[in-house]
């Protein structure tokens, strides 16, 4: 196997410094605790320190990758070399990292990594304001991600038992099912913010308006009862907090690991599902979408949506929203609005449903009333029609005639 002309066997037998510099690289390879770290090219190393503390360490994982399949290969010499790979080398690239190679550890990559590699490599061109122009089967084969987990989908008499089963700051993990944020920015919340809240309010309450940073899109969650009282008793053991403290300062696996925890504690069997803190916003996000549009729910979400949504928000109207969902979202007692809400309402339903009953009585019976009476009017009919024949058949007869001029003579006479 070729890298460019350089054989595989010498890249990785023949010894790294001197076959760097026998390439002329402005890179150097250093050997760390037995392992060979490759230096990245400092244009490419200023692109990756502009993103998010914690994807620089796999953009240089991947950019590594990229300085093994072409060693020369600089942040300048991408940009001269667009045409190439727009035409031919970056698929090249994408199919070398999806090949076995000898003596390459591993000896290929999967297709998900592969197309992540690739797509740094595109970004950087982006980055540029040159991002490279690709055809239709480029895009195709270079977007062709495949899942190979599938994600664990959380019922609410799952997460009650765990709910059950939690302690406090476990619970404060289990608050995502109904805050529903991404781990980088439920990790960003703050003691501070919590006090901030109106907790004294009637649940939900509103959160405020959260920049995720992500997708940069604007969310607006909203407290449930159990994340109040979860949030009053973080308040109530944390006054010695600063402002600026965060409630959970971890890693997406840390919040992950917990959810683990409480699953297995809980015995709750996943089989081969993958438990992981993004779960619990998905089951909040369904809990929404069962009661409100996606439009509504994406805005509190934090999913992007039509300009025209974002114009016309609305958040007492999504507050309204949001407290439809709050039954399927509720795990404990919370407060006790919920349920005395929920018992309230479905005893208004039962009124109701006893109401419409006797009302169809009462309108069977009124048209009961209406038909006998129908009957008599009909009969009355009948009998006015036979008594005027009856009168008409009468003075046919020739004495009543008769007996009928001379009285009406006698009357004329007078």
């Amino acid at each position: 196997m070729l890298y460019y002309g350089i054989s595989s066997e010498k890249y990785f037998n023949h010894g790294a410094i001197s076959y760097l510099k026998e390439c002329d690289r402005m890179t150097m390879i250093k050997a760390k605790n037995g392992k060979k770290i490759i230096e990245l090219p400092q244009d490419i190393e200023a692109f990756i320190m502009k993103k998010r503390e914690k994807s620089r360490v796999t953009y240089q994982s991947y950019f590594r990758k990229l300085l093994v399949f072409d060693p020369t290969i600089t942040g300048e010499k991408l940009i001269q070399e667009k045409k190439l790979w727009e035409e031919e080398k970056i698929e090249t690239f994408f199919d070398w990292l999806t090949t076995p190679q000898k003596g390459r550890i591993p000896e290929k990559y999967n297709i998900n990594v592969s197309v992540s590699i690739c797509a740094a490599v595109r970004g950087y061109f982006s980055s540029k304001r040159m991002p490279l122009v690709l055809t239709r089967e480029q895009k195709e084969k270079l977007n062709g991600r495949i899942r190979s987990t599938e994600d664990f989908l959380f019922s609410r008499n799952d997460l009650i038992k765990m709910w059950n089963l939690a302690d406090l700051s476990e619970k404060w993990i289990l608050c995502n099912k109904s805050l529903m944020m991404r781990i980088e920015d439920f990790a960003s919340i703050t003691y501070g913010k919590l006090r901030s809240l109106h907790l004294d309010e009637e649940a939900p309450v509103y959160f405020g308006t959260v920049g995720t940073e992500k997708k940069r899109v604007e969310a607006h969650p909203f407290l449930d009862s159990d994340v109040v009282q979860v949030v009053k008793q973080l308040l109530e053991l944390g006054k010695d907090k600063a402002d600026s403290d965060r409630v959970f300062a971890k890693s997406h696996e840390t919040a992950s690991d917990i959810l683990k925890s409480l699953v297995k504690k809980a015995q709750i069997q996943t089989g081969n599902a993958l438990v992981r803190f993004h779960n619990l916003r998905k089951f909040g996000n369904d809990a929404l979408k069962s009661v409100m549009s996606g439009e509504k729910a994406d805005l509190i979400v934090g999913h992007k949506v039509d300009a025209t949504q974002r114009a016309y928000l609305d958040i007492k109207n999504l507050r309204e929203l949001f407290a439809r969902a709050m039954p399927d979202l509720v795990l404990g007692n919370g407060n006790g609005e919920v349920k005395k809400k929920v018992e309230a309402l479905s005893t208004t339903t039962e009124q109701l449903i006893q109401m419409l009953a006797q009302k169809d009585e009462e309108i069977k019976a009124l048209k009961t009333q209406q038909a006998e009476k129908d009957a008599e009017i009909e009969i009355l009919r009948k009998s006015q029609n036979t008594m005027s024949k009856s009168i008409s058949q009468l003075f046919e007869l020739p004495t009543v005639k008769r007996e009928f001029l001379e009285l009406k003579e006698k009357v004329d006479i007078t």
